[in-house]
């Protein structure tokens, strides 16, 4: 998956079941899975805008 992701990939890409990956400053393991989408249109303002509803595992570093 590319570092950056336009309003159309986020769509594509970021989908329930997601589970991205990132290292916390204290070194420990973060995994927030994407459990749903939910999509808002503002069809006068002609944009959509999606709320990710996650969990979020870490995983203490040894």
């Amino acid at each position: 998956m590319p570092s950056e992701l336009d309003g159309e990939a986020q769509g594509e890409q970021l989908i329930p079941g997601t589970v991205l990956c990132t290292v916390t400053d204290e070194d420990d393991l973060a995994m927030p899975t994407i459990r749903n989408v939910v999509v808002r249109a503002d069809e006068s303002a002609g944009f959509k805008a999606r709320d990710h509803v996650t969990e979020l595992t870490l995983r203490k570093a040894p």
